[in-house]
């Protein structure tokens, strides 16, 4: 393991990743390569953070954009005023614009990065349980296939860390929710326990939608393995939070 895992490399000019807690500078409860400045951390450290991480990637932090995350299900196409020191708020950034980074945080919700390769277009989503019943992931989608005309089937898709059925305990309210909505084979009841799985019912809308190209290698669990990544349940709610970054570059690094 290291700080970061390159993801979706078979294309060339294409930059994807997700990061790992490791090294960085954050001392405990952050400890490691923290890269959000709103969970309590030392805002320096947080920006030195950033600043090996676009140095090892060769990206310029300033032009990087990450979000400002709410669970929603808004997706934000960027703009002119859309920087590393103005981050937009929603849960979904799309882009065709080159040298700009997207990132998506998180600490157990999905981190999930798109690529359109006949459009030149990609995405940065944050899909936690609210987002994914709300349908974040195929209101992105679908707007790419507005505004630039991205056919669903070309997409490729990276899947990062996140807290998965194993860890995800859920009350009966939920639960509700999610078979209401359709997601029933995300549950899974353990004596008087109940266990939601979100990529599942993420997997079940790409695949409603005909997404055929999906990498999986990065999707671990991050509280089974929380030594490794962040996560909001097994680090009691005080933690950091790992960056899923993709980018359109004129030079990729190969490390």
């Amino acid at each position: 393991m290291k700080k970061y895992n390159r993801v979706l490399t078979h294309h060339n000019d294409l930059l994807a990743c997700f990061t790992t807690r490791l090294e960085g500078v954050s001392p405990p409860p952050y400890r490691g390569f923290n890269v959000a400045f709103h969970v309590g951390d030392n805002p320096d450290h947080v920006r030195t953070n950033h600043q090996t991480l676009a140095t090892l990637l060769h990206y310029d932090r300033a032009k990087l954009v990450y979000m400002n995350q709410i669970h929603s299900d808004h997706v934000h196409i960027l703009t002119d005023e859309d920087d590393f020191d103005h981050p937009p708020t929603c849960d979904a950034l799309i882009t065709h614009r080159r040298e700009t980074p997207l990132m998506v945080m998180s600490a157990d919700c999905i981190p999930i990065l798109v690529y359109d390769p006949t459009h030149e277009v990609i995405a940065a989503i944050h899909a936690g349980r609210a987002g994914a019943l709300s349908a974040i992931v195929p209101k992105t989608l679908q707007t790419m296939k507005e505004v630039y005309g991205s056919h669903l089937h070309e997409l490729h898709i990276a899947i990062g860390p996140s807290i998965q059925g194993c860890c995800y305990e859920v009350n009966a309210t939920i639960a509700h929710e999610v078979k209401s909505l359709g997601y029933g084979t995300a549950l899974r009841y353990e004596e008087e326990k109940i266990f939601l799985d979100v990529y599942t019912i993420v997997q079940q809308q790409l695949m409603t939608l005909g997404v055929l190209h999906i990498d999986v290698t990065q999707y671990h669990c991050s509280a089974c393995h929380h030594d490794e990544y962040f996560s909001y349940r097994a680090d009691h709610q005080r933690t950091g939070r790992m960056g899923g970054v993709i980018s359109l570059q004129s030079s990729v690094p190969t490390a």
